[in-house]
């Protein structure tokens, strides 16, 4: 299994323009790796280089299935969110995206 950097590594996501939050998943993914006596380096941080206002990661390992119910229960929510808001605005489209 690929590790995400390796596919696209820090020095490109930090060339984007990137005003998002940012969530990378999986084991880790927030945690830093030491560099000797510079400073340490981690995925997260190319984002913020990128301008990424916001970081979710994962500091300690979690399991597939841990990541997937996280994940699902995220969007999910995310989503409920987003329809209610629509719905505010738009109150004559209630029952249109059922």
């Amino acid at each position: 299994m690929e590790v995400g950097h390796n596919i696209f590594p820090g020095i490109e996501i930090q060339k984007l323009e990137n005003r998002a939050a940012t969530l990378p998943n999986g084991c880790n993914s927030g945690s830093l790796s030491p560099n000797g006596k510079y400073t340490p380096q981690g995925i997260h941080l190319s984002y913020l280089s990128a301008g990424s206002l916001a970081i979710a990661a994962n500091l300690r390992e979690v399991t597939d299935n841990d990541i997937d119910r996280f994940g699902k229960a995220m969007f999910d929510a995310w989503l409920r969110e987003k329809i209610i808001s629509f719905y505010a605005l738009y109150p004559s489209a209630v029952g249109l995206l059922n």
